[in-house]
């Protein structure tokens, strides 16, 4: 159990370092929102487009939405998972 903890100790450190990055930020809020962007515009134009060309263009934005999720949802699913833990280790301590 103590080398799990140190497991999710060390990833929970990675993604924060990832998370304040400025090559994560760039990566998010220009590089991905511009590509979502760039989607959303098409799908507004007056430009014939059939059913599925639609569901993809809208696949799209969802999996750059849910892409740029990816480490906030597993940080909060390590940082869970290390007070679980630390709890079960405190309780086996006393």
């Amino acid at each position: 159990m103590a080398n799990h903890l140190r497991t999710l100790k060390t990833e929970q450190k990675h993604l924060n370092t990832l998370l304040e990055s400025k090559g994560w930020n760039y990566l998010k809020d220009i590089v991905i929102q511009d590509e979502i962007m760039k989607v959303a515009y098409s799908l507004c134009e007056n430009k014939p487009m059939d059913t599925d060309q639609m569901h993809f263009q809208r696949g799209a934005m969802w999996a750059a939405r849910r892409f740029t999720s990816i480490p906030d949802t597993r940080l909060t699913v390590v940082e869970n998972e290390i007070a679980l833990l630390e709890a079960q280790e405190a309780i086996e301590q006393s």
